[in-house]
């Protein structure tokens, strides 16, 4: 696939002076000494403004530090009541070796 391209950018030459060398004098590598060549491509691909659905706004809270509360009281106790008034209710079988209690319907 062939590449469009829209720009070539070529770095200027830029030359170094170096210590020759005898090992390197007669075997000079031009490759280095050449500019180098940036290539930009350009992508397929094309931005289209696409519509964006809005967030609806919302009210924003904080928490704060609020009045400070007294600790909740404790439930009433529930007052048994006399065990007179329970015994009344019930009639007792004795039987020899054990007991049962029977509530009044």
């Amino acid at each position: 696939e062939p590449i469009e391209v829209i720009a070539v950018d070529v770095e200027p030459h830029k030359k170094k002076k170096k210590p020759k060398s005898r090992s390197h004098s007669r075997h000079s590598h031009r490759s280095h000494d050449l500019d180098r060549e940036r290539v930009i491509e350009r992508e397929r691909i094309v931005p289209v403004p696409v519509p964006v659905p809005v967030e609806p706004r919302y009210d924003t809270y904080r928490y704060v530090d609020g009045p400070r509360r007294l600790p909740a009281p404790s439930p009433p106790r529930r007052v048994s009541p006399p065990r007179r008034m329970i015994e009344d209710d019930r009639t007792r079988i004795f039987i020899s070796d054990r007991e049962r209690e029977y509530y009044r319907r």
